[in-house]
């Protein structure tokens, strides 16, 4: 999962297990619609409750350096095999 606040960033790479995009009961569209449309907050708010909930959601923070995240993403294109749903921040889903 990718948390990112804005287009310049901060962004934060999460990784889990998991299916998102099977698991979440709610529609999973663009970072930038979701960001928008406060009808669209309930999957941001879902991949936060189950993901990065400070109480302990399921997933790791990936850090990583320059060359690792490379393998990962270069620029915008991910690698093969690599799936992700990119979500705006809670803060800015609660605001929509």
């Amino acid at each position: 999962m990718v948390e990112r606040h804005s287009f310049k960033g901060p962004v934060r790479w999460w990784w889990t297990a998991e299916n998102v995009y099977d698991l979440c009961p709610y529609p999973l569209v663009d970072w930038l619609t979701m960001s928008r449309d406060a009808g669209l907050r309930q999957g941001p708010e879902w991949c936060h409750n189950r993901y990065t909930n400070v109480d302990g959601g399921q997933r790791l923070l990936v850090l990583a350096d320059s060359t690792q995240m490379r393998s990962i993403c270069d620029g915008m294109t991910f690698a093969d095999g690599v799936r992700w749903v990119e979500v705006p921040p809670m803060q800015m889903a609660q605001k929509s």
